[in-house]
């Protein structure tokens, strides 16, 4: 997807997000037709996020943080001799690492301001005019799979149409728009143009909630995600920070673990990129880590994208492995054998849970990836844009510590007795401050290399269960703005096999429905005419979307 402009255009607000009074909102979406369940979801109250001038003081603290640690450097570049590489000068290194220790060395106490409502868990998501239809899809989903998490949209510049759903269509749906040039009024002169990679961080910033599940538009939850952020569900409760892996190998740069203070590189030289569909994280256990991410982020196109990618031929591949590397940096710096930074500590008073604690989870399982096609079996599936599923990660966490329990079981047997750590890390599946076989015993609050150190399936073989694979559905390459099916090219939507039939968008529904229990694509289909042939102005869409569906979906799957 080609960068676009986080930095929007237009009159100034006071406040960050417009909301539509409940009386007007029912009067005006009588005429749209908006008020009507859709799939017979309870009508939810619509989701207020409610910013005042503090929050608008803090970023202006905070750019001027950012721009205080700018580096004085040109923009790097990555060689091209047939395989890119990124090898700073004595020179760079000492530049960019003075820049960074600058920001560091001010991070702990501001972190402990971040603004947010705390006690608080929602989906984030951000977009543009342009592609607004595709967060459609992505609430659609996100209602049809069970979840009740209210959702914030960052929307990086604003327009009449989409100020008109924001207002009219969106909040039944238990979301509501964030318009960034309400954040920094005073500073919309000299706050620079953001590419859209650049977002993700800023716009988790943005947020109201503590605890936010970020989603590109085009990642889709399948399964409910709701639990991720139940009390005691691991990994989220011991570690507060998730990711999930891509389909290729990380290729960052040595040089970026000098720039960030000598720390460790041997974590991350094997190790899967970051899918940058999502990501779930707590800003308050984190907050060190999400503006560190920021700064990555801020400064991403200029040095930190061709550090953490040095195979980037598009120019924010790097922004995925930003959150990542802030928090392997700022553990490694607060755990060496001479610390260097103290993280805030904050989060820890008044914790009611004993497994809440800091640290990162890699989900171990690979994504399974797929192509649009007939085929019943996706594995068979050879035509059309790459698809991937990606696990769901209380299942994945859970078979990774049987695999690691399975794995001390069979070294207690052939090799020495286990220790009492180990013995107490057998007992119970829950504990992961133990090393068990891999090392020392550390407190986990501050270190989490046990979990991040764990390569699959190099020595373990783990077994999740496979009706959780298809927790995400990435399709980066169709857009799925069902307002755009009428035309030339339909976002990708619409495909035809050699027989001139239109093709399902994930290939026939059998495992589908074996791995959800439900024809997810149909209901799908279903959603988005609901809720378009609602609005008078997508009437044409609207006839088109009823066109197809009685022609692909007529016979019923589920």
């Amino acid at each position: 997807m080609a960068p676009s402009s986080c930095q929007p255009k237009g009159a100034k607000r006071i406040f960050l997000i417009f909301v539509l009074a409940i009386p007007i909102f029912y009067l005006v979406g009588g005429y749209f037709g908006v008020t009507t369940n859709l799939r017979g979801l309870p009508r939810a109250i619509p989701h207020i996020a409610v910013f005042d001038q503090k929050v608008s003081n803090w970023w202006t603290d905070y750019f001027s943080r950012l721009e205080a640690a700018r580096p004085s450097l040109p923009p790097l570049r990555a060689e091209s001799n047939g395989k890119a590489t990124l090898e700073l000068s004595a020179a760079e290194r000492t530049i960019l690492r003075h820049a960074h220790s600058a920001f560091v060395s001010r991070l702990a106490g501001f972190a402990t301001e971040l603004p947010f409502q705390s006690g608080t868990a929602g989906v984030v998501t951000t977009t543009s005019p342009s592609d607004f239809g595709q967060v459609v899809t992505l609430l659609l989903m996100l209602r049809q799979s069970g979840s009740s998490l209210p959702v914030e949209i960052v929307v990086e510049t604003s327009s009449p149409e989409v100020e008109r759903l924001c207002s009219v269509a969106i909040p039944p749906l238990h979301a509501a728009c964030i318009f960034p040039k309400d954040l920094w009024p005073s500073l919309s002169q000299s706050v620079p143009r953001f590419g859209q990679a650049q977002c993700q961080a800023l716009s988790i910033l943005a947020s109201s909630f503590e605890q936010v599940l970020f989603l590109t538009p085009d990642n889709l939850p399948v399964h409910n995600p709701d639990a991720v952020f139940s009390p005691d569900a691991q990994p989220f409760a011991t570690t507060g920070l998730i990711t999930w892996p891509d389909i290729r190998t990380s290729t960052v740069s040595p040089d970026f673990f000098h720039v960030a203070g000598d720390t460790d590189v041997s974590l991350r030289k094997t190790y899967p990129t970051l899918s940058r569909g999502a990501l779930a994280i707590d800003k308050a256990r984190h907050a060190d880590t999400l503006l560190l991410a920021a700064y990555y982020n801020y400064y991403g196109p200029e040095y930190y994208y061709p550090l953490l990618a040095q195979d980037d031929v598009v120019g924010w591949e790097g922004s995925r492995e930003t959150f990542l590397a802030a928090a392997t940096v700022l553990e490694a710096l607060a755990t060496g054998p001479e610390p260097r930074y103290i993280p805030p500590d904050g989060w820890t008073k008044n914790i009611t849970s004993k497994s809440l604690k800091k640290g990162h989870w890699e989900v171990k399982t690979p994504p399974r990836s797929y192509m649009r096609s007939q085929a019943t079996d996706y594995s068979r599936s050879t035509t059309g844009p790459l698809m991937t599923m990606q696990m769901d990660p209380i299942e994945d966490y859970r078979a990774v510590i049987e695999a690691v329990k399975e794995d001390a079981y069979r070294r207690k047997h052939l090799d020495t007795d286990p220790s009492e750590e180990e013995e107490e890390f057998l007992a119970s599946s829950s504990d992961t401050t133990s090393r068990a076989r891999y090392g020392d015993f550390r407190d986990y609050t501050t270190d989490s290399t046990f979990l991040s150190s764990i390569q699959v399936p190099a020595n373990l073989t783990i077994a999740p269960k496979t009706e959780r694979y298809m927790f995400f559905h990435h399709d980066g390459e169709t857009k799925l703005d069902f307002t755009k099916i009428t035309e030339a090219d339909s976002g990708g939507i619409l495909a035809k096999d050699e027989n001139d039939m239109y093709l399902r968008l994930w290939g026939e529904p059998d495992w589908i429905i074996t791995s959800t229990g439900r024809d997810v694509e149909k209901l799908l289909w279903e959603d988005e005419m609901a809720f378009w042939c609602r609005l008078q102005e997508y009437r044409s869409a609207c006839r088109r979307m009823r066109e197809v569906y009685d022609v692909v979906y007529a016979r019923s799957y589920s």
